[in-house]
């Protein structure tokens, strides 16, 4: 699939159902965005996950994102086929530049079963006055991105304590626009995340 060039919730929607009007459900889609320069990462990998809840020996996991260099890929799983895509996550993070990046390093090392290598950054985050769990804070300017002027921040979408519900409502109804909403969440939590390396 061609890179996309936009970070806009729009232009993501469409490209999710362009490709399922077109093409039998895969297991899983990659969606690969170019990121603008102001965002490029000069060493090491953003990585996020989404889950079907909280605890990785029963839960499982149905988005990754990772942001390296000039671009970032969200890994979107489409069927319930977890054990394989859990399978491809894990080994497509091992792969992955050092250091690895995460907002809370605890929960994407424990659902990736990768140990070593992450650097936490809510110290960071922290120490700037983001509190990413305050259900008082909006989504989208958690983290104040005066610069950033990509619309997948302003757009009204979900938090992670929706993805469980979002996922199982595209299993029952298999609308592109609702599997998007994970997809967009897992771009914004990557981008967010890399706003706060090097601060």
């Amino acid at each position: 699939m061609k890179p996309l060039t936009y970070l806009d919730a729009d232009h993501l929607q469409h490209e999710f159902s362009t490709y399922f009007m077109f093409r039998p459900y895969p297991e899983f889609i990659p969606f690969t965005i170019k990121l603008p320069e102001k965002h490029h990462l000069a060493k090491g990998s953003v990585i996020d996950v989404e889950t079907t809840g909280l605890n990785p020996e029963t839960d499982d996991i149905i988005t990754m994102g990772i942001l390296q260099k000039d671009r970032a890929v969200i890994h979107q799983l489409t069927t319930p086929l977890y054990e394989p895509f859990k399978t491809y996550c894990h080994n497509r993070a091992t792969r992955t530049p050092l250091p690895r990046y995460a907002y809370n390093t605890g929960f994407e090392s424990q659902f990736l079963n990768i140990k070593e290598g992450w650097h936490d950054l809510t110290q960071y985050a922290e120490r700037r006055g983001y509190d990413w769990n305050n259900p008082d804070y909006d989504p989208y300017i958690r983290v104040h991105l005066t610069d950033c002027t990509c619309s997948v921040f302003k757009e009204p979408n979900i938090t992670g304590a929706d993805v469980p519900h979002t996922w199982q409502e595209w299993l029952n109804t298999h609308k592109p626009e609702t599997l998007s909403k994970i997809t967009l969440h897992c771009l914004a939590d990557l981008l967010r995340t890399r706003q706060l390396i090097d601060r």
